[in-house]
C-alpha cells in the first residue's frame, strides 16, 4: 500500500519552496524543472482566470493553499486563517473551497511536470532492465463507509521515486495499462493486476502497451493451456516438480474471456 505523508505546518516561502515541498511529499527526488512556471500553468489550466487583490493572484499562491489544505491536514477554515495570518491570501472558507475545486487540472499538471522533469536513470543493477512496482491505495472521505477514491502509482526502483501517479474514483480498477510503457521495463504487481485481457495487451509486441511483467496469480484465477492446447493444471505440475526437480520453463497458453485470441506466457 502507498503511505500518505502528512505535513503539520506549511511554511511561507516562494515558488521554489512550494515546488520543493510538493516534490518531497510525493518522493520525486531531485530539483524541479527550471522551465516550470506556476503562473503560466495556472492560467493555461483555467485555475486562475484573473488576478484578484488580496485573494489568489498567482499559481504559487494557489499551490501553497492546496498544500496547506491537503497534505497540511488543515480544514478549510484553518487554511483560510493560516493564509490571512501569513499574508498569503485573504478569502473565506467557501471561496477557498471553490478555488481548490477549480485547481484539480492545475495540480495534476504540476505533478505531471515534476514527474516528466526527472532525469532518466540508467538501469544498471538488473541487466539493463527497469524494475517498477505498481500498486494502488484506497482513499475515503470523512464520514465515508467505503472507498471514494483510488491513487494509482508506479514506483521506479532505479530512480527511487514515482514515475506515474493517477487519481480515479472508486470505479478505477487496478491495471498495468495505466502508465505508458517504457523500454526494457518489468512491472511488478500483486494478484489484483492478474487480469487476462490486460496481460494479453502487455504480451502483444506490436501493441501500444507492450511490456514485460511479474504478477501474483491465484491458482484458479486464469485458465491455462499447454503448447498442445491441452488444459494445464498448475497444482499438478508443481507437485510433480517437487518430486522430480527439473530446471527450465514450461510454455503454456493463457486464455481470456475470448478463447479465440489466446496469448502465450511462460510458467514453470
Amino acid at each position: 500500500m502507498l503511505c500518505a505523508t502528512r505535513i503539520g505546518t506549511i511554511h511561507s516561502g516562494d515558488a521554489s519552496d512550494s515546488i520543493s515541498l510538493l516534490g518531497n511529499l510525493v518522493c520525486f527526488g531531485g530539483p524541479a524543472p527550471p522551465d516550470l512556471d506556476l503562473d503560466i500553468l495556472a492560467r493555461e489550466t483555467n485555475a486562475i482566470k484573473r488576478a484578484r487583490t488580496n485573494a489568489v493572484e498567482d499559481g504559487t499562491t494557489l499551490l501553497r493553499l492546496s498544500l496547506a489544505r491537503g497534505p497540511g491536514g488543515k480544514s478549510l477554515q484553518q487554511t483560510a486563517a493560516w493564509a490571512y495570518l501569513n499574508g498569503v491570501a485573504q478569502l473565506t472558507a467557501q471561496s477557498l473551497h471553490q478555488r481548490l475545486h477549480g485547481a484539480v487540472t492545475f495540480l495534476a499538471a504540476v505533478t505531471h511536470r515534476l514527474l516528466a522533469g526527472r532525469a532518466a536513470a540508467t538501469p544498471a543493477l538488473w541487466s539493463g532492465r527497469c524494475l517498477r512496482i505498481v500498486d494502488s491505495s484506497a482513499l475515503s472521505q470523512p464520514g465515508s463507509k467505503g472507498t471514494d477514491w483510488r491513487v494509482h502509482a508506479v514506483y521506479d526502483l532505479s530512480q527511487g521515486g514515482f514515475s506515474h501517479l493517477e487519481l480515479t474514483d472508486r470505479s478505477g480498477a487496478e491495471s498495468l495499462l495505466r502508465s505508458a510503457p517504457v523500454a526494457n521495463e518489468v512491472e511488478i504487481g500483486d494478484r489484483g493486476y492478474a487480469k487476462a485481457k490486460q496481460l494479453r495487451a502487455c504480451l502483444d509486441p506490436s501493441g501500444p502497451h507492450a511490456r514485460e511483467f511479474i504478477v501474483r496469480v491465484g491458482w484458479c484465477a486464469l485458465a491455462l493451456r499447454d503448447a498442445a492446447g491441452e488444459p494445464f493444471n498448475l497444482t499438478r505440475r508443481w507437485s510433480s516438480r517437487r518430486a522430480n526437480p527439473v530446471r527450465g520453463n514450461t510454455p503454456c497458453r493463457r486464455w481470456s474471456d475470448r478463447p479465440a485470441r489466446p496469448n502465450w506466457c511462460r510458467c514453470g
